[in-house]
């Protein structure tokens, strides 16, 4: 990870063969939410046809389950001051325990989700506009032609800084080849 933001953005980068760079643009946006509370959990937001899911890759999952009701999995989860909430298939009992649910929404038409209420993100948000200085990426006094990955179309050409718009829980991808 190359910066973090208070308000949560993020830039991140690897470098590829060829003297290229990728680039992630991430607007977490808002706050985190506040620690996970100790038992009792009483109340919980559940979600069907998707779940919760927990940002850090497979860090965010804290285990598997298999073979229980939703009431001992929520005993589980409410036992350990680490689970923010879990993923829950109804058919079989299986899930997976999740460290917070920074993630954002996964839709699952086999998943639902039960989430600690105070871990469930901000539903509101607002696009924020996330820079990246092509030195800090090891690009400094280059002209480059930047490539939108994940909307699959060239930006065009930028030399020092780039700035784009990315939409609140969306990341934005790119690759950067010096000219």
């Amino acid at each position: 990870r190359l910066t973090t933001t208070a308000a949560g953005q993020q830039v991140w980068y690897r470098l590829l063969s060829g003297g290229q760079v990728a680039v992630g643009l991430y607007n977490k946006g808002g706050k985190s939410p506040p620690p996970i509370p100790p038992p009792p959990c009483e109340k919980w937001n559940v979600t069907t046809r998707g779940y919760y899911d927990a940002s850090g890759g497979a860090s965010g999952n804290l285990g598997t389950f298999s073979g229980l009701s939703v009431g001992q999995a929520q005993s589980a989860c409410c036992a350990n001051l680490r689970c923010a909430g879990f993923s829950y298939r109804s058919s079989d009992g299986t899930g997976y325990y999740k460290a917070n649910a920074e993630a954002g929404f996964v839709r699952s038409s086999s998943y639902g989700g039960y989430t600690k209420p105070s871990q469930v993100p901000s539903p509101s948000g607002s696009a924020a506009n996330i820079s990246v200085s092509l030195a800090d990426v090891g690009l400094g006094g280059k002209r480059v032609s930047v490539y939108d990955v994940f909307a699959d179309k060239p930006l065009g050409t930028f030399d020092g800084l780039i700035t784009l718009e990315v939409d609140f829980h969306d990341t934005v991808l790119l690759r950067l080849a010096p000219l």
